[in-house]
C-alpha cells in the first residue's frame, strides 16, 4: 500500500545515495502533505447509487444511511472508512521514509491536529502532525 513512488527513478538513485552513506546515518525523514482541497459540504440522505452495493461497501462499518458527500473520493475524510489525508496521501510519503531510513514498523507514534481549516461534515483531521519513532532511535514526522 503507498509504494507506487519507489518506481519513480529520481527517488530510486536518492535512497540508493542515501544507503550508500553519501550523508552519513540518517536519523530522521520528514514528509509534507499540503493539499488546497475542496468543502465536501454537509451531505444530504439521497438514494444510493444504483451501481452501488451501499450495505457491502461499508461493512465492516456500522451502517449509515447514504449521503451524496460520501463517495466516491471524500470516504477518506470519515472515521467509519478513513483515516483522513495520513491514510489517503500519508502512506506514499511515509513509505519513501521508512525506506530512506531502512526500518520496519514504529515503536511509538504521537500525533496532533484537528479540525481548524473546514466547516463541512468532514471528522477526521485536516490539520496534523504525526511523529513515528523507529528503531535505531530514529524519526519519521
Amino acid at each position: 500500500m503507498g509504494n507506487q513512488r519507489r518506481s519513480w527513478s529520481g527517488i530510486r538513485q536518492a535512497i540508493d545515495e542515501l544507503h550508500d552513506g553519501v550523508t552519513g546515518r540518517p536519523y530522521l525523514a520528514q514528509a509534507f502533505y499540503a493539499a488546497n482541497r475542496p468543502l465536501i459540504g454537509r451531505g444530504k440522505e439521497v438514494a444510493v447509487l444504483p451501481r452501488l452495493n451501499w450495505d457491502l461497501w461499508q461493512v465492516p462499518a456500522p451502517q449509515k444511511l447514504f449521503r451524496d458527500n460520501f463517495v466516491h473520493y471524500n470516504w477518506h475524510s470519515f472515521w467509519d472508512w478513513g483515516n483522513g489525508e495520513l491514510g489517503n496521501n500519508g502512506v506514499h510519503a511515509l513509505d519513501v521514509c521508512r525506506w530512506g531510513l531502512g526500518t520496519g514498523y514504529p515503536i511509538r507514534v504521537d500525533s496532533a491536529g484537528d479540525r481548524y481549516r473546514y466547516d463541512d461534515d468532514q471528522d477526521t483531521p485536516d490539520t496534523q502532525v504525526v511523529s513515528f519513532t523507529v528503531d535505531g532511535g530514529r524519526t519519521i514526522t
